[in-house]
């Protein structure tokens, strides 16, 4: 039973974890430029400013995460055979660089008093924060990590969803219905 835990001891855990430090810290940053930028002129004056920063925020991971889940489908479909053990850094690292994301979040949502009037996501962020590290520090069934990530994809398009909503966009117009826009 032990050889076939032995495809993840290939990924060295300080990796995950330089990657897990370093994306709180991005998000941090990306948190602090999109303060300083502040709202966009067309968001509605009644959303809160720290709700659009969240969800903007959101939507960046949501687009990194969702294109690098397809990637790891197309580019390793084999780690599907095995969703245990099968292992390689390209997607070990997007666990602890989701998991960053949702410690940061939670993060942000205590310093900004958000907590408890969200408190369905921060049970949410609590169960994925734990079995994510869990899975990542033990190097062990990423391949499920990964599956449960392609719920991002779908996020990105709820969040580009709401942006638009909060940026004023009318229903009609074709950025909303997903149209690209002629040049």
């Amino acid at each position: 039973m032990a050889s076939e835990f032995s495809a993840g001891q290939d990924v060295e855990r300080w990796h995950g974890y330089t990657v897990f430090f370093s994306a709180i810290l991005l998000f941090q940053l990306l948190n602090l430029a999109v303060t300083k930028i502040g709202n966009p002129k067309s968001v509605r004056s009644d959303i809160d400013p720290w709700r659009w920063r969240n969800l903007f925020i959101s939507w960046i991971h949501a687009a990194i995460v969702g294109t690098w889940d397809i990637l790891c489908l197309v580019l390793y479909p084999e780690f599907m055979n095995d969703l245990i053990a099968y292992n390689n850094y390209f997607i070990y690292l997007m666990i602890p660089f989701s998991t960053a994301y949702f410690v940061y979040d939670s993060i942000d949502m205590i310093v900004n008093k958000k907590i408890l009037n969200n408190w369905e996501l921060s049970l949410h962020h609590i169960a994925v924060i734990s079995m994510f590290w869990y899975n990542f520090h033990a190097r062990i069934c990423i391949g499920y990590n990964v599956l449960a990530l392609m719920a991002e994809i779908n996020s990105f398009f709820l969040h580009t969803r709401k942006l638009l909503q909060m940026c004023q966009v009318g229903f009609d117009t074709r950025l909303y219905k997903g149209y690209l826009i002629s040049i």
